[in-house]
């Protein structure tokens, strides 16, 4: 019988998380080679055509397939799928995850029979197929899961019905940096870290689910370092301890409010011919993020089975070195906003209100933690950028979303309604 393809996909702007990403499938099929599958790992990439064709003929990577897709070609696609990517509401003069997303939609709508049959694993370009431990404040990767055995025998368990999963991430969070950044700022200005024992088998959250209370023990990082440096690394986003959150997940969860899509693996590849990776656009130049998110609640409103999935579980490999304080306010706002609207399509504007009251407070926090400590005399731009962030927050009211919102959600429910979904096959 011929073997399963698992088709893994990305985009990106990196050769160096290209490598890291290639190199780490690399080893997960070194070290389980008996699989019985083949791999194509296709790549839109954007500049660097020489690199990446040489890492295309790397004779190491025989076990596997590099199919790369350039700029050219995704204008071509661009051009032609116009009337589809309008539908999703995403803006193609800007970047963004969204925008990535819909050319490998639209690459695979092109390519079908390809894709047909076939595993289609979306994964973001910072991701690594590793374990991760911590040993002495050491990050220590490893390959102790066998992705995709694991993989392989989810998909053969037909009973189950399933049509895509979405998997987590680790080490790093895949939500701004900026949301964990007040929690970080306390542990390392007001409370005294004591070192203990760990047991290596619990789960690593970030500080955005958890702060430090009793019941937690946070492993500091660059323990070495004086309180200035730490600072430095907590402004440019970067996790500097890390909580462990004393819960084992057993059960599987279908909640489509809180399922992300960085790690997206879909078994039905029908679900990329009917349901469009849909976005929130505010303005032309900012495109909300959390569009994995409406995604998938639209992919379950259309009566496709996605579920949660605790095995999977990928290393996200955050690189800091393009990472600034801009960046982080840029990504925060944006994040609220796809956020609120988010709410919005589940609850009420009850709720869009208490969130944009929660980040009205998390912001003043941030900011009364930097009076409290003189920290402006040597942070003047990042005191400045989150002034500015605070104005705009607190400035934020719903009714100057609505009408964008309203637009949005006419979308929505035409897709929802199976409107559209003849044209979307076509």
């Amino acid at each position: 019988m011929k073997p399963l393809t698992i088709n893994i996909f990305f985009t990106t702007f990196s050769i160096n998380n290209t490598k890291n990403l290639v190199y780490s499938i690399n080893d997960q099929l070194k070290a389980f080679p008996n699989n019985d599958c083949f791999l194509v790992i296709n790549i839109i990439y954007h500049n660097n055509e020489f690199e990446f064709k040489q890492l295309q003929a790397i004779e190491d990577f025989s076990n596997f397939k590099i199919n790369l897709i350039d700029q050219s070609e995704i204008a071509f696609l661009e051009n032609n799928y116009q009337d589809f990517i309008s539908e999703a509401n995403c803006n193609i003069n800007v970047n963004s995850i969204q925008r990535g997303r819909i050319q490998q939609q639209i690459y695979i709508k092109e390519y079908y029979s390809k894709f047909q049959n076939t595993i289609v694993w979306q994964v973001d370009d910072d991701m690594l197929f590793n374990s991760f431990k911590i040993d002495c404040n050491r990050i220590i990767l490893s390959n102790e899961v066998d992705f995709f055995g694991v993989l392989l025998n989810l998909y053969c368990k037909k009973e189950a019905k399933i049509d895509a999963l979405v998997a987590k991430s680790n080490y790093t969070p895949p939500i701004p940096s900026l949301l964990y950044t007040l929690n970080q700022l306390t542990d390392i200005l007001k409370n005294k870290y004591e070192k203990c024992d760990i047991d290596q088998n619990e789960d690593y959250h970030d500080y955005y689910f958890s702060s430090l209370e009793k019941g937690y023990y946070n492993i500091k990082l660059h323990e070495d370092e004086n309180t200035n440096t730490l600072i430095k690394r907590i402004l440019n986003g970067q996790p500097i301890t890390r909580p462990v959150l004393h819960k084992q997940f057993d059960e599987m969860s279908n909640e489509p409010f809180y399922l992300r899509g960085g790690n997206f693996i879909v078994f039905n590849s029908e679900l990329f011919l009917t349901v469009p990776h849909l976005g929130f656009v505010f303005n032309s130049k900012e495109p909300a993020r959390r569009s994995d998110m409406l995604h998938a609640t639209l992919a379950l409103e259309l009566g496709y089975k996605i579920v949660e999935n605790h095995e999977l579980i990928l290393v996200h490999n955050r690189c800091f070195e393009d990472y600034s304080f801009e960046k982080n306010i840029h990504d925060y706002y944006n994040d609220l906003i796809g956020n609120i609207v988010l709410i919005r399509l589940h609850k009420g504007v009850k709720e869009v209100n208490e969130r944009i009251t929660f980040h009205k407070k998390h912001l003043a926090e941030i900011i009364l933690i930097f009076d409290e400590y003189n920290l402006e005399k040597d942070y003047k731009k990042e005191f400045e950028l989150l002034k500015n962030l605070k104005q705009l927050v607190d400035q934020l009211k719903w009714k100057d979303l609505e009408p964008k919102y309203d637009e949005f959600l006419e979308k929505y429910i035409k897709i929802r309604k199976g409107e559209n979904i003849c044209k979307l096959q076509s």
